[in-house]
């Protein structure tokens, strides 16, 4: 047993990033929808199968099969979307959609739809319509602490102007199937319009990590149209019912209260916790190199950024995974070398790890479950980890010289690239601890990139800096 001691230490962290990794193809679904991790550490995955019938998979934290459903669906009812897939606190699964009562005609009545199912995937709880007599829009299943929510959202004329309008948002607490306003004060106000009628729809909400809430919506201020100033309006809405806001569309926030807020100018800007302005992240934002785009991007839970996108490699598309810090640094960027044609959906874990939906070329529906630096192991999906640990400074560099600290010896190839890509300069390098690169004297200022691949295991890693 002794002798076997040794061994099983060095096995238990594969093990454990074994659970933590893995590559399933999802059953009786052809069309993808929604994804949403649960409460339980699994994942569902909504979905439509060949026949048009809405199907749920359900899957464990480890990747295994546990059941799949359809929904039912009333006789005289059509369910042509599905919104939102969200989770009530006891773990039911939540559902708000579009329908139709008939199943021909013009002249049908539309409602939107919530529909609750078991999270054991065994029964229909029940299904609820809301029709043109209500005054309430469902907008947002919303799973609180204190309680699930139904967000509705209006539009209400003001005394004071004929031409005025304001938004409101009304809560109901989602009780098995009844549904009671909550009063939240007044009906919160979360803005105004001016003008005939809205533009690019209603807001979006989405939670932040502390809680509160932030709402986008659309914003056009002015009588007559040669007067419209249209533009993105973000509110705040805090635990204790305290409202902030700024122009902008939400992009992420972090634990400590900071935001980042895509402006008019599209310009990344940083805010802080009561939306004031702090500063705009300067240059690209988001690192790309030549032939990759973005597919999706979303906040990670310790404040920075989740990028998923995808590159030809030489003559297929095939994904990428990046991690950013809330100013745009990569932490680590990973390659996977399996060619893909279709892209669904991407969640945050609670581990930290990041679940996607794709689709390759074996028409695989696939759900996919990273490590938390972006790793599948024991796949041959993966092409490059950056984890080689190094770092530079000073970052912003004044001059010409930049150190480059690794957190162990290290032999391999720098590449220094411009924001589209553009290779610079090309050295190898041998080092125990640091080295001093010196930069090509006719670089200006702006946003580069040093590429350090380490000759031994072609792992890579890519840090953003900028040139003063």
């Amino acid at each position: 047993m002794k002798r076997l001691l040794p061994l099983l230490l060095l096995l238990l962290p594969l093990v454990s990033q074994a659970q933590q990794s893995w590559s399933r193809v999802v059953p009786n679904i052809q069309v993808p929808l929604k994804l949403l991790p649960t409460q339980d550490g699994g994942f569902v995955v909504l979905g439509r199968n060949t026949y048009d019938l809405n199907y749920l998979a359900k899957f464990n934290a480890k990747g295994d099969f546990l059941w799949s459903k359809a929904l039912a669906v009333p006789a005289n009812m059509d369910h042509t979307s599905i919104n939102q897939l969200n989770e009530t606190k006891n773990g039911d699964i939540w559902l708000l959609g579009n329908a139709y009562e008939g199943h021909f005609g013009n002249n049908r009545t539309s409602y939107k739809y919530t529909q609750r199912m078991s999270g054991l995937g065994t029964d229909t709880i029940y299904t609820k319509y809301f029709g043109a007599n209500d005054t309430i829009d469902v907008q947002q299943l919303f799973r609180a602490p204190e309680g699930d929510q139904i967000i509705g959202f209006s539009w209400a004329n003001r005394n004071s102007c004929v031409h005025c309008a304001y938004q409101a948002l009304t809560f109901y607490n989602e009780q098995n199937s009844a549904f009671t306003k909550y009063i939240h004060g007044i009906a919160q106000t979360v803005g105004h319009w001016s003008g005939t009628s809205p533009e690019d729809g209603p807001p979006t909400f989405t939670l932040g990590p502390g809680g509160e809430m932030f709402i986008s919506y659309f914003y056009q201020n002015g009588i007559t149209p040669d007067t419209y100033r249209s533009f993105f309006v973000l509110n705040k809405l805090d635990k204790d019912e305290k409202t902030s806001s700024c122009i902008g569309k939400y992009i992420s926030s972090a634990p400590n209260g900071n935001v980042l807020v895509l402006n008019e100018k599209g310009e990344i800007a940083l805010h802080d916790k009561e939306l004031k302005f702090i500063k705009v992240l300067p240059g690209s934002f988001y690192p790309l190199a030549q032939n990759e785009s973005i597919m999706q991007t979303m906040p990670s839970q310790d404040g920075g950024l989740l990028v998923l996108g995808s590159f030809k490699w030489p003559n297929s598309n095939k994904l990428f995974l990046m991690k950013l810090d809330i100013e745009g640094n990569i932490i680590w960027k990973v390659y996977y070398s399996e060619d893909t044609y279709n892209f669904y959906d991407m969640k945050e874990t609670a581990d930290g790890g990041i679940v996607f939906l794709t689709r390759g070329n074996d028409n695989n529906l696939r759900l996919v479950k990273t490590d938390n630096q972006g790793l599948i192991l024991g796949s041959n999906e993966t092409l490059e980890k950056t984890t080689i640990g190094v770092t530079l400074y000073p970052n912003p560099s004044n001059g010409n010289l930049v150190t480059l600290a690794f957190a162990k010896s290290f032999t391999g190839t720098i590449h220094l690239q411009d924001k589209i890509g553009k290779r610079l300069l090309t050295k190898e390098v041998t080092t125990t601890q640091s080295h001093v690169l010196e930069l090509p004297p006719a670089i200006t200022a702006g946003v580069y990139f040093l590429q350090v691949k380490d000759a031994a295991s072609g792992r890579t890693q890519t840090v953003r800096f900028l040139k003063n």
